[in-house]
């Protein structure tokens, strides 16, 4: 039995290994003519294509987009072709988002073509689910791994946008879901295809497919179609206008949902669908977009200001929910002064807020609301919740939306806060309590400080009216005894407790940055700074402090002092003469210079573009300082790190273009003089703005009514308008009611075509199969003849290498031959190319001795003419004395005429005869230089060599002979 088990093992054919089956699998796909064996090895490369993917991606690759081109037609090897390109796309950790050389490789091979790009897209217009699905699966994959030549292959192919867009109408869930986010991978960062996207009416069926998912309480497919509506949209004002002008915007409105359906979308389920849609709106409220004003204004016009705002105090609504949608509505608001001031009249619920939590037991508290303003402060300032810290920043950030570039706001809003505090009466949170009072409640909450002082600063940044109004803020009742202090003096005050009794360090950091702001170029508030001087004092003994010292605090300290003898005066409570040693006594340059470049350094300022204002999970926010105040430091920093090196005799110490700028009394008076001229030229400009003014609101009148009729008129128009769409509408809807039930009928023919396609794949399965063992069968017998004739060749191979070794050898001996008979022919080339050029100077020799003998002859003729016209005139002359005379003149005339003649002719002839010589010579010389070449030529021949010397004295012979012949 065993025998017999041992010959049936060695007559088995021998094992095939996976690459030897891949190989002949990749060969017979480019080599098949028939389509059922392109396809059957197609199936074989596919069974490899998870384990051996590099063997079926280098040998098969070319192959299957070759497949795929030309049977394109037949739908199961187009469907088998793309799985396998699928499987071959497919990464180890798919979730990556670095690729492997493999998928690079075959994204190279798929874009180096547009034909491969335009044929996946092409497959996009079959009706098969597979090769939709397969298509875009695959176009994801490329477009993923090369990014921008995938973009450029899309946007050249014919229609290639249109037909991506279209799978958004698809029915199937499944492809239009690929197709979106084939949509948000293709439109990043690339203007051109966002416009494309835009114009092939993206936004309605974007919007379609958001209205069919329920709204902001669909799943995921919501969330991406806010991405791509986001792409489509950021930083391209083009589409934000088409937005606009398609009737969007009111769609937007229409996804925040009525008031009745607000309590059901603000669920945490649909919390991140929520987050992304106020995103989407930021978009189109950048700072500085050149749209910006008009999306503001249409956001207002269409309510959806007014949702954002409703969003942002709703008791239901998550902390970052309400976060971002305050932040939403400043960027909404920010720099349009109308909507500012509408903005301020808006009231909100103000049932959450701390002033109105729990004041009804009975339940009324939810009926509570209140001013925007109003509201925005109460949060901002009366919130001790650690967790609503995001919350009370957004708030900051609205109430600066709110005044932002706008003074008449800011010095309203800045003086009702200045009478509230002053009067006592103000039952709003005012930011002065934090600030001026610093009672136990802002001890126990720094933020409280801080985020009164960030709404502080934003009011006096920059703005010198501002800070005047703040500078009337006082405190202390003369009438009582007490000493009268102003607001700079309180800060400071404020400032030096909050750093000896070691307070948070965002209180101190609070006065630090107020007062830097309030200080900088304005003489007036650093003098009433300086009317303290125990202040500079403690501050310089802070910056002096060595043990467990604050980096921050030390520098902001040293800063503010830079800030304070930069815009000092001569006039100041301390002189700039007394401040500057005053201030170097306690710290010297080096010590000023390394405080503030610590300061500059540290991560706090310095990554704060990066970092930002994060906010930690647990303990107090990492927030030191505003985005505002960073931005003024680095500005302003180099100017106060030289202020110490000005001359204290300078009475301003100010700097224009490096160099100081000295302010005399003389000057003063002459600026004083110019002052008074432009204050008369002013009253005479404010009387003509006065009657300007009159004129204008006449004109406005008149603009207010022409408006009211233009209103009507329109209004009108709107009514025709929705009657003539109503009716679109109806017959729109009768057509899809059609064009559903034709789709029915056209489903049940397809589904009865798909069994009988289903049978036909069985029976063709089965076959192939069959087909498949008997080509195993014929591919083991022919490996085995191959192994054969390769042992053969081997032997073959061997001889041809002994052979291969002495024609080498040979080869060898005929190359030194061939480098010597090259040597000898160079060394020849270059003696006759010596010869030519000694015989081309003799030539040119020849050739001007020749120049030299013609023009010699000429002029011998030019001084016969000369002499015969001599003669003329003198025998014209001799005629005049007499006639008799004339006879005999005219015969010597004659005479000479004849004579001159003859002489002319014998020198042409003499002349004709010398070229006749020089032409004889000429053939000569060719004769013998022909000879010479003719000898050469025969003793090289013979084997003789021609020297050098040999050649010079030829030379010199030719030239004595040549020289015999002239």
């Amino acid at each position: 039995m065993e025998m017999f088990s041992g010959i049936l093992a060695n007559q088995a054919p021998p094992k095939q290994t996976a690459a030897a089956t891949i190989a002949t699998l990749c060969d017979r796909l480019l080599h098949a003519t028939l389509l059922e064996d392109r396809r059957a090895a197609v199936l074989g490369l596919r069974s490899f294509a998870r384990d051996y993917k590099e063997s079926v991606a280098s040998g098969g690759l070319r192959g299957l987009i070759g497949t795929l081109a030309k049977d394109s037609d037949d739908v199961d090897t187009v469907k088998v072709v793309l799985e396998t390109l699928l499987l071959l796309f497919v990464t180890e950790n798919d979730g990556s988002d670095s690729p492997d050389d493999i998928s690079l490789w075959l994204a190279d091979e798929f874009t180096q073509k547009q034909d491969n790009i335009t044929l996946l897209i092409d497959f996009l217009d079959q009706s098969d689910f597979y090769e939709r699905l397969y298509s875009l699966k695959l176009l994801i994959a490329i477009l993923k791994n090369r990014p921008e030549r995938t973009r450029e292959c899309i946007y050249t192919a014919p229609l290639g946008i249109s037909k991506l867009v279209g799978t958004l109408d698809d029915r199937r869930e499944i492809i239009r879901n690929e197709g979106v986010q084939l949509l948000i991978a293709l439109t990043e960062e690339h203007a051109e295809i966002q416009k494309l996207v835009a114009f092939e009416n993206a936004f309605d069926r974007i919007f379609n497919i958001i209205s069919a998912e329920g709204g902001l309480m669909g799943g995921f497919l919501v969330h991406d179609c806010l991405r791509l509506l986001t792409n489509l949209l950021a930083f391209n004002v083009s589409n934000q206008s088409f937005f606009r002008e398609t009737g969007c915007i009111a769609k937007l409105v229409t996804l925040f949902g009525t008031d009745e359906a607000a309590d059901d979308m603000l669920l945490d389920s649909t919390a991140k669908n929520v987050l992304q849609l106020l995103g989407l709106c930021k978009v189109f409220v950048t700072l500085g977009g050149s749209a910006t004003h008009a999306n503001q204004l249409s956001f207002w016009q269409h309510g959806l200001s007014v949702k954002v705002l409703t969003l942002a105090f709703s008791p239901k609504s998550s902390i970052d929910v309400r976060s971002e949608a305050l932040d939403t509505i400043a960027n909404m608001i920010r720099g349009h002064h109308a909507l500012q001031e509408g903005f301020a009249q808006q009231q909100v619920d103000a049932s959450a807020l701390p002033m109105y939590a729990g004041v009804d037991a009975a339940g009324d508290a939810s009926k509570h609301t209140a001013y925007v303003i109003e509201a925005l402060l109460n949060m901002a300032l009366l919130d001790t919740n650690l967790a609503s810290f995001n919350l009370r920043m957004a708030a900051v950030q609205c109430i600066e939306g709110y005044v932002y570039d706008n003074a008449e706001i800011s010095l309203h809003f800045l003086d009702r806060a200045v009478k509230g505090f002053t009067s006592g009466e103000d039952e709003t949170a005012n930011i002065f309590n934090a600030l001026i009072e610093l009672d136990s409640d802002s001890r126990a909450d720094p933020y409280r400080t801080w985020l009164s002082g960030a709404i502080f600063m934003t009011l006096i940044f920059d703005n010198r009216e501002a800070q005047d109004v703040a500078m009337q803020l006082t405190s202390g009742d003369t009438e009582s005894g007490e000493e009268v202090v102003t607001a700079i003096q309180t800060l400071s005050t404020n400032l030096v407790s909050a750093l000896q009794y070691g307070l948070d360090s965002r209180i101190s950091l609070t006065f630090l940055m107020i007062l830097c702001v309030w200080l900088y170029d304005n003489p007036e508030a650093v003098n009433d700074f300086l009317n303290e001087g125990s202040t500079i004092e403690n501050l310089l003994a802070i910056i002096n402090q060595s043990n467990k010292a604050d980096i921050i605090l030390q520098g902001m300290c040293a800063f503010l002092m830079g800030i304070v003898f930069e815009f000092s005066t001569k006039e100041s409570p301390i002189p700039r003469g007394t401040l500057h040693p005053l201030i170097l006594s306690r710290l010297s340059k080096d010590q000023y210079f390394h405080k503030l470049h610590k300061l500059r350094q540290h991560p706090t300022i310095r990554d704060f573009e990066v970092m930002g204002n994060k906010v930690q999970h647990k303990g107090l926010p990492e927030v030191y300082f505003t985005a505002e105040f960073i931005e003024f430091f680095k500005d302003n920093y180099s100017h106060i790190l030289r202020s110490m090196d000005r001359d204290p005799g300078d009475p301003s110490g100010r700097l224009t273009n490096g160099e100081s700028k000295m302010v005399s009394t003389e000057m003063l008076e002459s600026v004083t003089a110019q002052l008074e001229t432009k204050e008369d030229e002013l009253s005479k400009l404010q009387a003509a703005h006065t009657a300007l003014e009159h004129k204008l609101s006449q004109e406005q009148e008149e603009l207010r009514r022409f408006r009211e009729s233009s209103s009507l008129t329109v209004q009108k128009i709107k009514e025709v308008a929705a009657r003539e769409i109503a009716s679109a509408r109806d017959e729109a809807q009768s057509i899809q009611e059609q064009a559903e039930a034709d789709l029915l009928a056209e489903r049940e023919a397809h589904r009865s075509e798909l069994q009988e396609l289903t049978l036909r794949m069985d029976s063709a399965l089965r076959e192939s199969r069959a087909a498949t063992e008997k080509v195993t069968k014929e591919t083991a017998s022919v490996i085995s003849r191959l192994q054969e004739q390769n042992s053969e060749l081997q032997e073959q191979n061997s001889q041809l290498k002994k052979e291969l070794d002495s024609l080498r050898e040979e080869k060898s001996g005929q190359d030194q031959q061939i480098d010597n008979m090259k040597s000898a022919i160079l060394k020849l080339e270059s003696q006759l190319n010596e010869q030519l050029d000694d015989y081309k100077k003799l030539q040119a020799r020849h050739e001007s001795e020749k120049e030299v003998l013609r023009k010699s002859k000429e002029k011998q003729l030019a001084d016969l003419k000369q002499e015969l016209e001599d003669r003329i005139r003198e025998a014209t002359e001799n005629a005049e004395e007499s006639k008799k005379r004339a006879e005999r003149v005219q015969a010597e005339l004659a005479q000479a005429k004849e004579a001159a003649q003859n002489s002319i002719k014998e020198e042409m002839q003499k002349a004709a005869s010398a070229r006749e010589d020089m032409d004889e010579l000429m053939l000569v010389m060719a004769d013998l230089e022909d000879k010479k070449k003719d000898y050469k030529r025969r003793l090289k021949t013979l084997g003789e060599e021609v020297s050098d010397e040999e050649d010079e004295e030829e030379d010199e012979d030719e030239e004595e002979e040549e020289d015999e012949v002239e």
